[in-house]
């Protein structure tokens, strides 16, 4: 969960809002966290109904908080109470990423449970992980034959990710499979017009053959044409390109198109068009001289 955290300190009250993490003794090692400043949380520092006074805060959201001080010791104040930071671990991130630079605010609460349900995470070597979750479940049922244990939230970490990202994974195969059907579609398009000059060019093509161009020299020019066709098409394409994100920007707030897409954007085309125009171009090249002769 996400609230509203201000820093106690005589020099202001800076305001943010980071995602906040609850749990047993045992949290930051599990989680596998970098305590860089401090300590871990002690027995005493757990409460059940109460609410707990001491935290441990990322790096980030300790240099939002305290810009240029020690954040180590210092109260912070989330509406109802004074928590006070007793370690700084290196990073954790939050459940869902952010664009304004506070991916990292992260604050770790010692938390006993108390209510009805829990949420337990173990950890263990990956070849042991079902061996873990079935003598843990087999553990709780021991303690309490009573408990409720969904199989279906019996989940590695692996899983849960997977499950996480998979609307994201398909959004991006889609875009994937749309690009290649449309470079696909463009690269028939490309080779269909140069077979179409190379067989309207053919007695212009043994013409040059006959007053000694070679293949290569064939070649080249079809592949020099497409080029600079392309390239027109790419500049043109850049252009409008950064015309309208540049219009989207001031109509919805979308992040500007980072520079570096429009020059590997230009070279995949042209290279694309190269690679389309490479087999008539080649075909062009094996017209012999004596069709010019027949053509007249």
């Amino acid at each position: 969960m996400d609230r509203a955290i201000q820093r106690n300190s005589l020099e202001g009250s800076g305001c943010v809002e980071p995602s906040i993490y609850d749990g047993t003794p045992g949290l930051v090692d599990t989680w596998g966290l970098d305590l860089v400043e401090g300590r871990d949380f002690g027995p005493d520092d757990f409460v059940a109904n109460g609410k707990p006074v001491v935290a441990i805060i990322t790096r980030a959201l300790a240099q939002h908080l305290y810009p240029g001080q020690r954040a180590l010791g210092q109260n912070m104040y989330d509406g109802d109470r004074f928590i006070r930071v007793v370690g700084i671990v290196q990073t954790l991130v939050r459940p869902e990423l952010r664009g304004d630079g506070t991916n990292n605010d992260s604050i770790l609460l010692p938390q006993a449970p108390d209510g009805a349900g829990a949420l337990y995470v173990l950890r263990s070597a990956p070849q042991d992980r079902q061996g873990v979750m079935a003598r843990a479940s087999a553990a709780l049922r021991e303690i309490n034959p009573s408990r409720l244990i969904k199989p279906e939230r019996l989940r590695t970490y692996s899983e849960i990710r997977s499950s996480y990202f998979q609307r994201d994974t398909t959004m991006i195969g889609l875009l994937v499979a749309s690009v290649l059907g449309l470079l696909f579609v463009t690269a028939l398009g490309i080779a269909g017009l140069a077979n179409f000059w190379v067989q309207q060019r053919t007695r212009a093509i043994g013409i040059r053959r006959a007053i000694g161009a070679t293949r290569t020299d064939i070649r080249r020019y079809f592949q020099a044409e497409n080029f600079l066709i392309v390239g027109g098409g790419v500049l043109l394409g850049m252009l409008l390109a950064v015309v309208l994100n540049l219009l989207l920007m001031s109509r919805y707030e979308l992040p500007r198109l980072p520079l570096w897409y429009l020059p590997v954007g230009a070279l995949a085309l042209w290279g694309l068009g190269q690679l389309s125009v490479l087999a008539p171009a080649v075909r062009a090249s094996r017209v012999p001289p004596v069709v010019a002769m027949r053509s007249a």
